[in-house]
């Protein structure tokens, strides 16, 4: 729910970067997921971090909260 109200309302109704109905929260992938998806397609995760909008200084970070938005680098797995 974080993630909609942060990913969802900030962006289209505080902001106004996306037009509404860009987004279906049935279409949101956790992290956990994302992970088992890449799993299935024998990728390895090797490093998953978020990132977070600071509205104040208009600048995006790295962060360890994977909780709205995330990242997620994997190796795909040799036989």
């Amino acid at each position: 729910m974080r993630a909609y109200a942060t990913a969802i309302i900030m962006a289209k109704y505080v902001l106004h970067w996306l037009p509404r109905g860009t987004h279906e929260w049935s279409s949101f992938l956790t992290p956990e997921e994302l992970v088992l998806i890449l799993q299935r397609a024998l990728i390895s995760v090797k490093e998953m971090a978020g990132f977070v909008y600071n509205p104040l200084t208009g600048r995006w970070s790295v962060s360890d909260n994977i909780s709205v938005n995330f990242i997620a680098f994997g190796t795909k797995n040799s036989y």
